[in-house]
């Protein structure tokens, strides 16, 4: 549940994840949505490649125009066709990721797969510079966050 995570709270799991399959397979392939790219600061080390579906980057304010804070339940609303619930430690760490460090530190070879209508994709394509490794951009016509 998004109320009650952090980001170190999904890094720490996709490394349990990680480190649980590596034992039983020789390859481990990632594809990640959303929030998802949050495994860009995992250990990789297991893994071969990595896809990320309309990949997140950090949270700003011209980013994302709905991210309300609710008193009453001490959490934040997105509404990105559906409402989400965030909890603050999440909002936080969502803003304090660096982008461009982040992608600085890829190591393994990575597939960027962007909704067309995406207000993230001007950010996405001017982040690109950032990777050190084999990578592919490619936008998905008519498909939007949940690519229907």
């Amino acid at each position: 549940m998004l109320e009650d995570c952090s980001i170190s709270t999904f890094v720490k799991y996709i490394n349990s994840v990680i480190y649980y399959f590596k034992e039983k397979y020789d390859k481990i392939y990632l594809a990640c949505h959303s929030l998802g790219f949050v495994i860009l600061d995992c250990e990789t080390d297991n893994v071969e490649r990595i896809a990320l579906w309309y990949p997140s980057l950090s949270l700003k304010k011209d980013r994302i125009d709905t991210l309300r804070y609710e008193p009453k339940i001490q959490a934040y609303f997105i509404n990105w066709c559906i409402s989400f619930i965030i909890s603050k430690q999440l909002k936080i760490d969502w803003e304090n990721i660096n982008d461009s460090q982040l992608l600085k530190h890829v190591t393994k070879p990575l597939c960027i797969l962007m909704a067309e209508k995406s207000n993230l994709k001007i950010d996405w394509k001017s982040n690109l510079k950032y990777l050190n490794v084999e990578s592919d951009y490619t936008e998905i016509n008519g498909a939007s966050h949940s690519f229907t």
